[in-house]
């Protein structure tokens, strides 16, 4: 329910954002991100993503949201697998223009094929 009253409070409403200072923009990335955890709802999974999409595009950081998707990469957890495969899609349809997709499609597909492999 945070997450979603986070993301629709204050990172849907663009004054509201703009006003945000960079310091509270990146520690509300660092939480978001600390909170993403095997353990949690795939709901809250998801609305982890969106909030980290909508903000790294917002402050036109959007190579950073491939760093995560490496770093998500990295654990095998069934959980943090289903996230990784939401992440990827909504980076590809709302962050990364055709240019970005060529240049990642290969560290992409790759994750998509040990994903398909489990």
């Amino acid at each position: 329910m945070a997450a979603l009253l986070l993301k629709k409070k204050y990172l849907d409403e663009t004054p509201v954002f703009e006003k945000m200072s960079r310091d509270k923009i990146d520690l509300i990335v660092k939480h978001v991100q600390g909170s993403m955890a095997p353990n949690r709802p795939m709901m809250f999974m998801k609305r982890c993503c969106d909030i980290l999409v909508k903000v790294y595009v917002k402050i036109q950081q959007n190579r950073q949201l491939m760093k995560l998707v490496e770093s998500l990469s990295q654990n095998n957890g069934q959980t943090i697998k289903i996230t990784l495969m939401y992440l990827i899609e909504i980076i590809c349809e709302y962050a990364f223009d055709d240019s970005m997709l060529m240049d990642y499609s290969g560290a992409m597909e790759k994750i998509f094929q040990a994903g398909m492999e489990d």
